[in-house]
């Protein structure tokens, strides 16, 4: 399978990909949720993309933040949105995450699917690494990443959910690539490469850069989704859950 679509149509294409009904109704309010109070937070999203959680963020009066993406394309569509936007408080950074070095301490640090791309443990060492030194004492990294905590990704099992996602008994090796398919409504295509990495490597790497705590936590489906959709179409979701959050603190 091709690694992406053009890269200008990923960028282009990312923000339609919110609209999926996993991202609008159960990723977002799950992030929200477990960030708790953010006003007057200082916050560091790495792999920012086009800065759709850091001007939430903003939006929920977070003092100060700072979104990181390693492309150069979506840092300016990130900086297109903000003159349009108007807000003085985000700036957003061109960088790979795992060069970053230490910005600041800021009180929480995000990262919405990016531990998903490392392929070995000593990647995701340096990830947790900048994680760990850029944040503050009992700051709070939360992530949203994939779920590998199960082994069901059969095909059309997310068909509802405007995804595709296959695995091979072969793919559940460390650093085996998943081919992710996202199908937004009306606007193409989506293709992705994550990797698989078996969980206890992060919990491991996590508890030997020096955090106090390293939880998996399911999200939650909102309200909303709920209402919207009804329980019955939410069911094989619930059972083999696609994304989970890690929350840890320094």
């Amino acid at each position: 399978m091709k690694n992406t679509t053009m890269e200008r149509e990923l960028e282009i294409m990312y923000d339609f990909s919110l609209e999926i009904p996993t991202r609008k109704y159960v990723e977002e309010p799950s992030i929200l949720m477990h960030l708790g109070n953010i006003q007057g937070k200082k916050i560091l999203d790495l792999a920012c993309r086009t800065g759709h959680y850091a001007f939430l963020f903003q939006k929920h009066e977070a003092e100060k933040v700072i979104g990181v993406d390693v492309s150069p394309r979506m840092i300016n569509l990130a900086n297109r949105k903000k003159r349009m936007l108007e807000v003085e408080n985000v700036t957003f950074i061109e960088k790979n995450v795992k060069s970053l070095g230490k910005l600041e301490e800021f009180d929480m640090v995000t990262s919405i699917f990016l531990l998903n791309h490392a392929r070995t443990e000593d990647e995701v060492r340096k990830i947790a690494e900048v994680i760990y030194e850029n944040l503050k004492e009992d700051g709070i990294f939360l992530s949203c990443t994939f779920n590998f905590h199960h082994r069901g990704y059969i095909r059309n099992r997310y068909k509802n959910y405007k995804l595709e996602i296959i695995m091979d008994e072969d793919d559940y090796i460390n650093g085996s690539p998943v081919n992710i398919e996202i199908i937004p409504d009306h606007h193409g295509r989506i293709f992705i490469t994550d990797y698989f990495m078996n969980p206890r490597i992060y919990e491991k790497v996590f508890k030997e850069v020096g955090f106090k705590s390293f939880k998996w936590i399911p999200l939650t489906i909102s309200k909303e989704g709920k209402e919207k959709f009804g329980e019955k179409y939410w069911a094989e979701y619930i059972a083999y859950p696609y994304d989970i959050l890690i929350k840890a603190i320094k």
